[in-house]
């Protein structure tokens, strides 16, 4: 024991430390509580005092009634601001305010998607549409077109009838590959 006094204390646990550290901070502010709600009266009557003083500075007479209201009023917490209550209204205003946040993100995504709509528009859907009309047109028109002028010319320059009856066959088969939309076979 007189070596723990001479030699240094032991060392308190932290969590002792930290509880006693606790109890000392509660009773402090239970102290500041009780000397506050009793210098209550006082520091209400140097306020009016205060008030008189500052209108009477002004050259404005106010009755002792209306400064002790205006005490009254600031107790009740009257001049004190509380946020509006969570509802669609506060939640409309917040996303008014915070427009500029959201707005830019917002504006970033908008411009991306018309990006992307112009290129898939432009650069694949329009070319596709394009080939598929061309193709359409060229089963429809040019080459039946192409089968009956050439059928005709190996009509009037083929001497034998086997060979004018094989272009024929040739060319009633390309037509109908062509009516059914066979470009290979027409």
């Amino acid at each position: 024991m007189a070596d723990t006094a001479a030699g240094g204390a032991e060392k308190a646990p932290l969590d002792d430390i930290m509880l006693a550290m606790d109890v000392v901070d509660t009773l402090r502010h239970r102290e500041h509580i009780v000397d506050r709600e009793l210098s209550e009266d006082e520091r209400e009557s140097g306020l009016v005092e205060r008030l008189k003083e500052i209108y009477a500075a002004q050259g404005i007479e106010v009755p002792e009634r209306i400064l002790q209201e205006g005490v009254e009023g600031l107790k009740e917490a009257r001049f004190t601001y509380e946020p509006p209550p969570a509802g669609f209204q506060a939640m409309l205003a917040r996303v008014y305010v915070t427009r500029w946040r959201w707005g830019r993100i917002a504006a970033i995504a908008v411009v991306a998607l018309a990006v992307l709509w112009g290129g898939y528009t432009f650069g694949y859907r329009l070319p596709a549409e394009r080939a598929a009309e061309a193709a359409r047109i060229e089963l429809a028109q040019e080459i039946p077109e192409k089968l009956k002028s050439l059928a005709g010319r190996i009509d009037q320059l083929a001497i034998d009838a086997e060979a004018r009856q094989r272009a024929a066959d040739m060319r009633d088969q390309g037509l109908a590959a062509a009516a059914g939309g066979e470009r290979a076979g027409a």
